[in-house]
């Protein structure tokens, strides 16, 4: 088991051992639309709806205090589905929503063709266009058919985990696989609606529910910028949200350091103690100094 995977097991534990339901949903579907922000956040939702409604639990949706947490990929599941709640499923009422190490912006992840995330760009490109036929049919049409960069290469991450797809892209230059590079990707039109349509947050509504944001200003995927311009977008309408932007580590190190506080966050909004101890109007941006193998943290 990965470091990633034995994090998320030890989250579950703890929420369990809090008394807690713990629903995973498999957001990405069947076709692993991974980046397709708006599928995403509609099978959180209606992944709730089917755990609301299971005959297992015997619960009534008003008896009950509901967040979301994800972060990363989980967190364009949760930020979407925070974003689509109050047009696709009214009837929920979310307590809370963690969201960690957000991307905002998919496409600013992808346009880099060597990075220590680019290996994720194949499985983001057929994960976008999985329910597009003809984007899937154009995108692969640009791949070369010869050399050691081709199309054959680039759909193996069809059938990667991305653990696999890490070890078999590493730092390639994935722009050696396409004929025109990888620029031309995101400015061809037979693929510019299909990433404006899946893969850029805070055009889908406002989130209704408390949030946490926390990310950490040196995230090495896509900054902190873009990150700091959807909170604002988010804040100039009403929504109520504590913004953490941390001076320590990356994005992997800030899945780790944002546990403790997003624990504290969503026992808060579940036990009902929340205006108690939060800003229940507005927004609050923290910059704060959280390392959790370091006893000394601070805050401003």
């Amino acid at each position: 088991m990965g470091p990633e995977a034995k994090l998320l097991t030890s989250c579950i534990e703890e929420a369990l051992s809090r008394g807690w339901y713990v629903s995973v949903p498999d957001f990405e579907g069947p076709t692993a639309a991974f980046g397709a922000g708006p599928q995403a956040g509609h099978a959180v939702l209606d992944g709730l709806r089917a755990v609301l409604s299971s005959n297992a639990l015997r619960i009534e949706s008003g008896d009950i205090n509901y967040a979301m947490w994800g972060y990363s990929g989980g967190a364009i599941a949760s930020g979407f589905a925070a974003e689509l709640q109050a047009s696709y499923a009214p009837e929920l009422s979310f307590a809370g929503a963690a969201v960690g190490g957000i991307i905002p912006d998919l496409t600013e992840v992808f346009r880099v063709p060597i990075s220590h995330v680019s290996a994720v760009i194949p499985a983001g490109l057929l994960g976008v266009t999985a329910q597009y036929p003809a984007a899937r049919e154009f995108l692969i049409n640009q791949l070369k058919t010869s050399g050691p960069y081709n199309a054959t290469g680039f759909l193996k991450a069809l059938d990667f985990s991305a653990v696999q797809s890490r070890a078999y892209f590493g730092l390639q230059n994935i722009s050696e696989y396409f004929v025109n590079g990888l620029d031309d990707i995101y400015n061809v039109p037979e693929l510019t609606r299909v990433f404006g349509d899946n893969e850029y947050a805070g055009y889908h509504g406002i989130p209704q529910m408390p949030l946490f944001v926390y990310k950490a200003i040196h995230d090495e995927s896509n900054g902190i910028a873009t990150s700091d311009d959807l909170v604002s977008h988010y804040c100039k309408v009403g929504a109520n949200i504590l913004y953490h932007r941390n001076s320590v580590g990356g994005h992997s190190e800030e899945s780790k350091n944002g546990v403790p506080r997003v624990f504290a966050f969503l026992s808060a909004v579940l036990d009902e103690s929340y205006a108690q101890k939060y800003n229940t109007t507005g927004c609050t941006w923290v910059d704060v100094t959280v390392n959790v193998t370091d006893s000394t943290t601070s805050q401003s």
